[in-house]
């Protein structure tokens, strides 16, 4: 290798490997806080943290002397190794304090947060003091900054699952203790950053042979896990952990319960991220049929598919079943019992599957069934692609999942599975006289659920759609079956006659772990509304209206919010009324509202304040931190309308982090690195990128949805292509917007460089913060108008950059 391929190896490597570690990290960060904090708070907690980023640029402002030949390489090294040794005392520090610090916003979780702050700091540091000190290596330096981060999304992915959370933290602090032994190497003589460096090998060390007793992952106190134990307990009642398992889409684990005589109780809990759980229930197989009238009173499969609203549907047979999220596998036990002959059983977790298969001896052979077919794939991304009038039957019973985005946004209460549009689907993927049977849980709920319906109905055509709907109740469980055609007086007698034990035995249902969540299946199922009966208050005003064509006066005068959610706005579990004060009371609203105010308050402090006393401008245009806010804040959140327009198309939130990041982050250091044979003088480059990025999104909202819906049903391989050919010319043409300006910068404002780095880091982290609200109460489309705007901005303010400056 010759000397000058040796030297930009030494330059750009360190670089492209430490990114790809931050990337990993900040993708893993989102499944840790997931398990170990309350949903609500993680929104929180991911803002602060990714202010490391604005506050790196600002550092590096203030200490212009790190960027001299003589001082830069040293700055490197010790910021690398800060990184290093900060993520494994910040993160273990935080595991520990989390659930301690869940409790409430204060000052623990504050300081709590602050702690994932400190190794963004140092990984920014590095990125920061590597694109200021480039000169006219910028371009290639940008690159890999770029491709190492695209790369970067792919390790937890790859290696969540194959190792624990505890694993993959290790293992993500030894290898970033690479690009700083890599830069400690550029730094000649000895000294204390020898000792420094040996000193982090050392925790790194420990960190590698130790994992679970450096990072003691522990659930949030409010998740299902921990509540359930603490119940438990006082009766004696030992919990034990079967079966636990990471990947990227959640951590699954399956509790068993033992009694002080030893016996384990023939129900356990299945859970994923430390909530959303479900039964796992002993049965021997046999069909409804095949059981006597004593053990469909005693035993749980039995009681759980013949006397609880799991068995909602059932009032006839169903041959041939589609459920959606399998959970502990009580859906598919109940088809089987049922008599079902084909079920087709679709789960975005592989390790819920995995779960199934490894307890297939105690759930009655469901897993190894020949007439079930499990799928792993997004349950609405497959029902959108069947439309075939096949089933008999759809099955939801209480599915969702914590997703979130992985620029920190957090997904939670969003679910493609409850739109009018998903719900168009199920009943287009129905036999004419087949069922959707949905189960969740309040009345405001199955009222929205209900409403939902009636909207995908009306959109079929349908006319009287009061016609097509039945409401149960079972404790706090409510019930929804919806059809395309109405139900007709015969089958109105088969339902009124399933839930009606007047003159047949009822036993109830006792599941002992789900009582602190208030679940009660002692009393009976009731029907709360039935087409051609007298239905009872508020579901009779309700379908009243619905008779009349419209329910806007009953959900103006409702506390709730009912409204059908939509593709573009799918917050079904987001119920407040935002045109009233109560709804501005709410916990996901006032944590929201902290959020924002907290980092605008940090970000005042770390980042606009040094600027504000005039020392990091270096006479700069305002225009200049202007432009580097419009693209950051743009770009961060297109990269989220990008995430949430393919996650449903790629059939797997995973695939499409994975396929957008990458190629998206790939493409914009290629345009970062080959931008100048495009458009040479640096103004006009600029100009080009944010005006073929803004030609994307133009195209992408016209002819985009055209061009999927023609190819949903396609093997992935194509529609992953499909996705990168669209996102490929929009990341290259973003990568020409920022080194154009900064290398006009470098050489016209020297000093003002890593301020408007770090101005550009920090309105990517006010992205992540705002793209959540923006979806919530304007929907997807808000979130890409604002990062339109934020671009529009950038091409007002490239006046800056005078036409006779020019070069790479």
């Amino acid at each position: 290798m010759s000397q000058p391929s040796l030297k930009s190896l030494n330059r750009y490597l360190p670089l492209a490997w430490l990114s790809a570690i931050v990337l990993a990290l900040e993708v893993f960060l989102t499944r840790l806080l997931a398990y170990t904090i309350p949903p609500l708070l993680v929104y929180f907690v991911i803002g602060i943290a990714m202010l490391g980023f604005g506050t790196a640029g600002t550092l590096v402002s203030l200490k212009q002397e790190w960027l001299t030949k003589k001082a830069v390489d040293r700055a490197l090294a010790w910021s690398a190794l800060a990184f290093t040794l900060t993520t494994v005392l910040a993160y273990a520090c935080f595991v520990r304090m989390a659930p301690q610090a869940s409790f409430s916003i204060g000052l623990r979780l504050f300081a709590a947060s602050f702690l994932l702050t400190v190794p963004f700091v140092a990984a920014g540091s590095v990125v920061t003091l590597a694109l200021a000190s480039a000169g006219g290596d910028l371009g290639k330096c940008y690159a890999a900054n770029l491709l190492g981060s695209g790369l970067g999304c792919f390790i937890p992915l790859l290696l969540l699952g194959p190792l624990d959370g505890d694993q993959l933290l290790a293992l993500l602090a030894a290898l970033s203790f690479v690009p700083a032994c890599l830069y400690v190497r550029r730094v000649k003589g000895p000294g204390r950053l020898k000792a420094a460096t040996a000193g982090t090998g050392l925790v790194v060390l420990v960190a590698g042979l130790s994992p679970s007793g450096v990072f003691p992952i522990l659930p949030e106190p409010f998740g299902q896990i921990a509540i359930i134990r603490q119940f438990t307990e006082p009766l004696n009642i030992d919990t034990v952990t079967r079966y636990d398992r990471w990947n990227p889409t959640g951590r699954i684990e399956v509790l068993e319960f033992q009694h002080a005589n030893g016996e384990p109780d023939p129900l356990m809990f299945f859970a994923q991220d430390n909530s959303t759980g479900a039964l796992m229930a002993t049965w021997d197989g046999g069909t409804e049929s095949e059981t006597t009238p004593e053990r469909r009173l005693t035993t749980p499969v039995p009681q759980m598919c013949g006397q609880t609203i799991y068995g909602q549907a059932y009032y006839r047979k169903r041959p041939r079943i589609l459920v959606i999220g399998i959970g502990g596998g009580s859906d598919i036990q109940c088809a089987l019992y049922k008599g079902a002959t084909e079920i087709d059983a679709v789960e975005i977790n592989p390790d819920s599957i995995e779960a199934i298969r490894f307890f297939d001896d105690k759930l009655g052979g469901i897993a190894s069934h020949a007439g079930v077919h499990y799928y792993l794939r997004d349950g609405r991304s497959f029902v959108h692609t069947s439309h075939s009038n096949a089933y008999d039957l759809i099955q939801l019973t209480g599915v969702d999942t914590k997703n979130m985005l992985a620029s920190g946004s957090l997904g939670l209460s969003e679910n493609h599975l409850y739109t009018t549009e998903a719900y168009v689907d199920y009943l287009k993927s129905l036999k004419p006289n087949g069922v959707l049977s949905l189960v969740r849980f309040t009345e405001m709920a199955a009222l929205r659920m209900a409403g939902t319906a009636v909207d995908a109905l009306r959109r079929l055509g349908v006319q009287n759609p009061e016609n097509n709907i039945v409401i149960v109740k079972h404790g706090l469980a409510y019930g929804i079956l919806a059809r395309r055609t109405p139900f007709q007086a015969p089958e109105l007698r088969q339902i009124h006659a399933h839930f009606d034990y007047s003159e047949r035995p009822f036993s109830g249902f006792r599941v002992v772990f789900l009582e602190p969540f208030g679940f009660d299946f002692h009393e009976r199922p009731e029907v709360l509304y039935l087409p051609g009966s007298t239905p009872r208050a508020p579901y009779k005003h309700y379908f009243d209206q619905v008779s009349q064509g419209s329910t806007a006066a009953f959900e103006a005068a409702y506390p709730a919010r009912i409204s059908p959610p939509t593709d573009n706005r799918p917050f079904f579990f987001d119920m407040a009324r935002y045109d009233r004060a109560s709804g501005w009371a709410t916990p996901h609203v006032f944590v929201m509202k902290y959020a924002l105010g907290s980092v605008l308050l940090l970000a005042l402090g770390m980042v606009l304040w040094p600027a504000l006393r005039g020392r990091v401008r270096d006479g700069a245009s305002w225009k200049a931190p202007a432009y580097f806010a419009g693209i950051g804040l743009g770009y961060l959140l297109i990269e989220v309308w990008l995430l949430h327009t393919y996650a449903m198309y790629l059939g797997h939130q995973t695939y499409s982090l994975s396929v957008v990041l990458m190629t998206l982050l790939v493409t914009t250091g290629l345009g970062a690195q080959f931008g100048h044979r495009v458009v040479q003088e640096r103004r006009e480059r600029a100009m080009f990128g944010i005006c073929v990025t803004l030609a994307c999104v133009a195209f992408g909202l016209s002819a985009l949805p055209i061009m999927l819906e023609a190819t949903w049903a396609m093997p992935f391989p194509v529609r992953a292509g499909i996705a990168m050919m669209f996102i490929a010319p929009m990341g290259g043409a973003m990568g020409c917007a920022f080194p154009a300006a900064l290398r006009w910068l470098s050489e016209t404002h020297s000093r003002a460089v890593p301020w408007c780095v770090g101005i550009n880091s920090f309105t990517s982290v006010v992205a992540t913060v705002i793209a959540i609200p923006l979806s919530l109460f304007s929907g997807y489309t808000a979130v890409l108008g604002v990062g339109v705007a934020a671009y529009v901005l950038a091409l007002a303010c490239t006046g800056m950059m005078r036409p006779a400056t020019s070069g790479t």
